[in-house]
Formats: C-alpha cells, structure tokens, sequence
C-alpha cells in the first residue's frame, strides 16, 4: 500500500478564459476524418493557453481539401490551413507534418460558447499572424 503525499483539495476546476487574444501552445495535432463523411479529413487540434493554471485545453478542427470540394471550399480551407501555420510560425511549402506541430506556439482571437453538457468552452474565432 502506498500513502501519496498530496492534498486533492487544492486542485482548481478548469475553466473558458474569457474572450479575447490568447497565446497558445499546440498539445497534440492528428489528421482525422470528417464523422459524418470518412472520406474526408481534418486536423484536430488541442492547445493549451499559456500562462493560465487552470484554463480548459482549447479543441479545434481544421478542414484538409478533398478532391469534392468546390474550389470556393478548397479556397477557404487553404486560407485556413495558411493563417494557422503563420499563425504558429510553420513552413508549410513542403507539406504539414503533423508530428512537427505540437510544441508551437501562437497567438489567436477566443471566445467563449455554452455547452450544455460540458459548461463555458472557448472556441477559435481566428488565428493571429
């Protein structure tokens, strides 16, 4: 048997920062496919907001092109998938390697959305170059 020497009591519930600018820190980055349509991926992202304790990891998705998308769509997601790695100071002229990318770090625009099973969460409004 084994007594930790730690108090649980002094933990602090997770919580949205409130909207605004945030430095980030990128946690993990994986290609995943879209739930409703498997033939088409995303990145999932989840980042971390530097210098507060006890904020809520923050989950974003980017959209990757497929070949049946519109090229309105495709434009969009390219756009995205730019700011994103300008945002985070990554050179994406030969690709994106997603292993490459936790550990970066970047600035984006937050807000804060209700959920009603999980309470305040913050979202992406959009990345900062």
């Amino acid at each position: 048997m084994s007594l930790l020497d730690v108090n649980p009591g002094e933990a602090r519930e997770l919580e949205a920062v409130p909207a605004g600018q945030v430095d980030l820190s990128i946690i993990s980055a994986e290609v995943v496919p879209l739930k409703n349509d498997p033939q088409k991926s995303q990145i999932a992202l989840v980042f971390r907001v530097e210098g507060v304790d006890n904020a809520l990891p923050i989950r974003d998705w980017i959209g990757v092109p497929h070949s049946s998308d519109d090229s309105a769509l495709v434009n969009r997601k390219l756009l995205r998938l730019k700011t994103f790695c300008e945002a985070f100071d990554y050179d994406y002229s030969n690709g994106i390697e997603t292993e490459e990318l936790p550990g970066l770090a970047g600035k984006a625009i937050v807000k804060v959305e209700h959920d009603e099973e999980y309470g305040d969460q913050n979202r992406i409004s959009r990345y900062v170059v």
